[in-house]
C-alpha cells in the first residue's frame, strides 16, 4: 500500500447559539486503510457527530436509561457511568435519537459515541432521509475506542479491498473497484468507471444502455426505454418500464375496425419484440377514439379494433393466452377532442404490460483480454 497522507480538516468552532454544530475538538482520527477521511466533529462527552442539536455535557447530564444494564459492569466497586457505543449501519445520514431526543447527525457507515452515560440501556432510534427509521435498545459499555470517521470514505478509497481483520462488513460498504461509486456486485462493469444510471458503465450517447451492449454507441435510444432491455438504437417500437410504446399509429378504415395495409410493418415490429421478449407474459391491447359521434359506439368500436390488433398478432404467431384487447372508446383522452391534432391523438392503440417476469441480461462477449462482465437478473414484479 502506498504511503497515506492524513488530510487534517481543522473547523474554527462557533458556538452553540449559531447553529448548534460543534467542531472538531480533538483532531481527525485517520484510519490507517483509507487516504481520506471525513472531519470529526465533538463537544465534550458527544463524539463524531457532523451536527449537534444539544448542550452535550447538560444532555448527558440529565439522560435516564429506560432499562437497567443487563450485567453488572466493572471490577470491585460498581462504575456509575458508561459509554454509550452508536453504529450507523445505513448507507445514508442519519438523524440519531436517544430516549426521544434528537442529538445529532452521524454519517453513513460510522460509529458515534455519547460519554459519560449513567450505566444502563437506552432506546435509540436512526432517522433516514427516505423516511427510514431503525429502532434499537444501546447499552453501555466499560471501554469505547476513539469513534473512527471515514464513512462513504473507507468504502470508495480502500487500495487493496477490506483489510484482513475481523470488524463487521458494515465498516467497509461493499467492494467496488473501479471506485464509480455503483458496488461490483450491481456494477455491469466492475472494472471500469461508468454512472450508477448505466449500470456503472461508460456510455458514451447517455442513454443508460452501457457501451459494450449498445448497438447505436453513439445514437441514444429511446429516453422511455428500458435500459435493461434496450439494445440502445433509435427506435419506433420499444419496451419501457411497464409498455410496449409505439412512436407511430395504427390506421384502421374509417368507423370500422379493418385495418390498413400501411400499418402491417409497425405491427410485424410489435409482433417480433414479443417473440423477443418472452419475459412479457400478458399484454393489454388497448383500443382508444376520440369524442366525436356516439360514446357507446366508440367503445364498441375501440374494443373492435384492439381485438383486430390482438388477432393480426395472434397470426404472427404470438400466443393468444399473452394478449388481451379492451376499448375505452373516447374515455381516456390524452389530447384535446376540441382540436384536430387532439382528436388524431386520442385515436389509438397502446400495448399496457400487465404482467412480466425476471429476465436475465444478455451481455454479448468481451473484447480479448477484456474482463467479461456478469450477467445481470433484471428483477421484475409480476403485475404491471
Amino acid at each position: 500500500m502506498s504511503t497515506i497522507v492524513p488530510l487534517l480538516i481543522l473547523l474554527a468552532r462557533p458556538s452553540l447559539a449559531e447553529d448548534q454544530t460543534t467542531s472538531a475538538t480533538a483532531g481527525v482520527h485517520l484510519r490507517p486503510d483509507t487516504f481520506v477521511v471525513d472531519t470529526r466533529l465533538s463537544q465534550g462527552a458527544v463524539e463524531n457527530m457532523t451536527r449537534l442539536y444539544v448542550d452535550a455535557d447538560a444532555f448527558v447530564a440529565a439522560l435516564k436509561p429506560s432499562a437497567p444494564a443487563p450485567v453488572a459492569t466493572g471490577t470491585g466497586a460498581r462504575a456509575l457511568t458508561g459509554h454509550l457505543h452508536l453504529v450507523n449501519r445505513h448507507m445514508d445520514e442519519a438523524v440519531v435519537k436517544v430516549n426521544g431526543t434528537s442529538v445529532g447527525h452521524v454519517h453513513a457507515l460510522t460509529e458515534a459515541a455519547v460519554r459519560g452515560a449513567p450505566i444502563g440501556c437506552y432506546d435509540v432510534s436512526w432517522e433516514y432521509r427516505d423516511d427510514y427509521v431503525a429502532t434499537e435498545q444501546v447499552c453501555t459499555v466499560d471501554e469505547l475506542r476513539t469513534a473512527s470517521p471515514g464513512g462513504p470514505a473507507a468504502a470508495m478509497y480502500l487500495e487493496t479491498g477490506r483489510p484482513a481483520r475481523t470488524e463487521p462488513p458494515w465498516r467497509y460498504g461493499p467492494a467496488d473497484k473501479d471506485r464509480d461509486g455503483v458496488a461490483d456486485t450491481d456494477d455491469e462493469c466492475p472494472a471500469e468507471a461508468g454512472p450508477a444510471a448505466s449500470f456503472g458503465c461508460p456510455d458514451g450517447d447517455a442513454d443508460h444502455v452501457p457501451d459494450f451492449r449498445d448497438a447505436c454507441p453513439l445514437q441514444a435510444g429511446p429516453a422511455k426505454a428500458d435500459p435493461r432491455r434496450s439494445d440502445g438504437c433509435p427506435a419506433r417500437v420499444f419496451i419501457a418500464e411497464k409498455e410496449i410504446v409505439i412512436t407511430d399509429r395504427i390506421f384502421f378504415q374509417t368507423n370500422k375496425a379493418t385495418i390498413l395495409p400501411e400499418s402491417f410493418p409497425l405491427l410485424d415490429e410489435i409482433a417480433q419484440i414479443l417473440i423477443k421478449h418472452d419475459e412479457v407474459l400478458k399484454v393489454e391491447v388497448g383500443g382508444h377514439t376520440d369524442s366525436t359521434g356516439n360514446a357507446t359506439k366508440n367503445v364498441k368500436l375501440s374494443q373492435d379494433r384492439a381485438q383486430s390488433v390482438l388477432n393480426y398478432l395472434k397470426n404472427k404467431g404470438i400466443d393468444a393466452s399473452r394478449l388481451e384487447a379492451k376499448g375505452f372508446g373516447p374515455n381516456v383522452p390524452i389530447a384535446d377532442n376540441a382540436t384536430t391534432e387532439g382528436k388524431a391523438t386520442n385515436r389509438r392503440v397502446e400495448f399496457k404490460i400487465l404482467d412480466q417476469k425476471s429476465k436475465m441480461v444478455e451481455i454479448p462477449p468481451a473484447p480479448k483480454g477484456a474482463e467479461q462482465p456478469t450477467e445481470r437478473t433484471l428483477e421484475r414484479g409480476t403485475g404491471g
